[in-house]
Parts: C-alpha cells; sequence; structure tokens
C-alpha cells in the first residue's frame, strides 16, 4: 500500500496547486491498490473513493464524483453502519457536492441524515455536530425557511459555546453564520 499512499500525497499536492487532471490521475491508483490488498468492501477503499470523487468535483466532473461517494458511502454503511462517524462524513460530502450542483431539495436529507449520525455516535456537543446543524441551516436558508435555518443556527451556536467558550474562533464562526442569516433575511 506504501506506493499507493505515495500516489494520495502527490494528488493531494497537485491539486492543491490546481493541477487537478494529474491529481486525478495520481488518486486513480490508489482504489486499485486498497481494492487489491484490502479488498472493495472496507473502510480505507471507500475512503480512497471518496478522495477520487473530490478530485473529480474540483475538475467539474460532478457525475462522475456523484457516482464514486455513492459507492462509498455504500460500502461505509455496509461496512461500519449507518452511526459511524464516518459514515456521516461521506453523506455530508455527498450533500455537499448535491448542493454544489444545485439539488438542495436532494441534499436536504443527507445533511439530516449526517447530523443524526453525529449526534448519535459523537454526542449533540461536538464541533462536527454543530457544523451538521449549520449544514441544515445553510440549506433551509437557500430553501427560504429561515425561522428552521435561525433555530438551527442558534443551537450550533449554543454548541460551540458551551464546548469552546465565547473567545474561540468556532464560536466566532457560528457567529458569523447566524449573522449571514440575518443579512439574507434582510434583518440588519
Amino acid at each position: 500500500l506504501m506506493p499507493a499512499a505515495v500516489s494520495g500525497v502527490e494528488a493531494e499536492r497537485l491539486s492543491r496547486l490546481g493541477r487537478y487532471k494529474e491529481a486525478i490521475a495520481s488518486a486513480r491508483a490508489l482504489p486499485a491498490a486498497v481494492g487489491a490488498v484490502l479488498g472493495e468492501r472496507h473502510p480505507y477503499f471507500a475512503n480512497s473513493l471518496g478522495n477520487l470523487a473530490r478530485f473529480h468535483a474540483e475538475q467539474g466532473d460532478e457525475r462522475t464524483a456523484l457516482a464514486l461517494f455513492e459507492r462509498g458511502l455504500s460500502i461505509k454503511k455496509g461496512a461500519l453502519g449507518e452511526g459511524h462517524p464516518a459514515y456521516a462524513a461521506t453523506l455530508n460530502n455527498l450533500a455537499a457536492l448535491l448542493t454544489r450542483m444545485g439539488d438542495a431539495r436532494a441534499a436536504l436529507p443527507l445533511h439530516e441524515g449526517a447530523r443524526a449520525s453525529r449526534r448519535a455516535a459523537l454526542g449533540g456537543g461536538r464541533l462536527d455536530y454543530a457544523r451538521s446543524l449549520d449544514s441544515v441551516a445553510g440549506l433551509h436558508a437557500r430553501m427560504g425557511a429561515h425561522a428552521v435555518a435561525r433555530r438551527l443556527h442558534e443551537e450550533a451556536l449554543a454548541v460551540r459555546r458551551k464546548a469552546h467558550g465565547e473567545r474561540h474562533p468556532a464560536y466566532a464562526a457560528g457567529l458569523n453564520n447566524l449573522a449571514a442569516l440575518h443579512y439574507l433575511m434582510g434583518d440588519p
């Protein structure tokens, strides 16, 4: 797996440089190597598909990215179950891609699922859970459900306050999310 891991690191480097086609070519080696050693039902194989999906999305090939994320999600569901944080992360990545593709209605239940999974796995007091709340809130705001979005952003802010205090950058990010919603609503 070592040459494949090097290939994954190289793909990340190329991606950061904006050389997405080269990053994809390099990232393609990882799923094949992981699959050969660990099998195609292993969570690491699903992770390698997710990384490849991300590179495709960065290149604008959203359909390929969608298929790769969906395959990885299916693998993680079977290998880890829906209550695992890695499953929630993949749900979140798939939802983010659907949002980017303009399909907020399809993304919403996935973000809701990620939020529920993170709460079940990690509890409601973690930054990952607050981020999930913000993701769901953002989609509700896009769809015009501002009251729901506000409630979720406020819950996320309370999680951040309890976990990190009011002087932490995560709390400031939560304030920013709430302020952006108020701006969107025309409420200065």
